[in-house]
């Protein structure tokens, strides 16, 4: 009995902790929106608040918000790799498949050697809902970016799809190709 109520005791001043670090973890995140937020009224031009916003936004899965600062750092450095390819991911978690392509295929335009910008748009194909035309796109894709980054990466990647669609002879190809590297 006594060990039970030991255990109920540490189970509970666990959960007490918890919850005090994500209240406080959201209140400094919201300081961070507040602050950021201020930054950007006085600045309308200011990109590392309007960046800082789409990324607390986007770990406080308000994706809308995410995707509006975003556009907005976007719109003012237009060579921001980064910028693009986070707004790629936000409008992926709003399931815009077609807008969240735009931005990967950006960032990749902007950066061809922006290895995630390839794993991302990989990854948004996979997950297209039922069009296997995304599918197809994969292998050239990974492949363009094998020959601009030369990414052991995106190696492991066209190798994990050639896996996955059971074709040896250039699952072994692509598999030697990275042994030598």
């Amino acid at each position: 009995m006594r060990r039970t109520g030991l255990i109920l005791f540490l189970l509970s001043l666990v959960a007490i902790l918890v919850t005090g670090y994500f209240v406080k973890d959201s209140l400094f995140t919201g300081a961070q929106i507040t602050n950021y937020t201020n930054r950007l009224t006085q600045d309308p031009n200011d990109f590392e608040a309007a960046y800082q916003l789409g990324v607390l936004y986007f770990r406080t899965q308000d994706y809308q918000n995410s995707v509006k600062y975003y556009e907005i750092a976007t719109q003012i450095d237009k060579a921001s790799v980064v910028a693009f390819n986070n707004l790629g991911n936000a409008y992926k978690k709003l399931q815009l498949y077609d807008d969240a392509e735009t931005n990967y295929q950006t960032a990749i335009t902007i950066n061809p050697k922006y290895t995630t910008a390839y794993i991302n748009l990989v990854s948004l194909y996979q997950n297209w809902p039922a069009d296997d035309n995304q599918l197809k796109k994969i292998p050239d894709l990974l492949k363009q970016g094998i020959t601009n980054t030369n990414s052991s990466d995106l190696l492991r990647e066209l190798i994990d799809y050639y896996s996955q669609v059971g074709d040896e002879i250039n699952q072994k190809k692509y598999q030697n190709q990275l042994d030598q590297l």
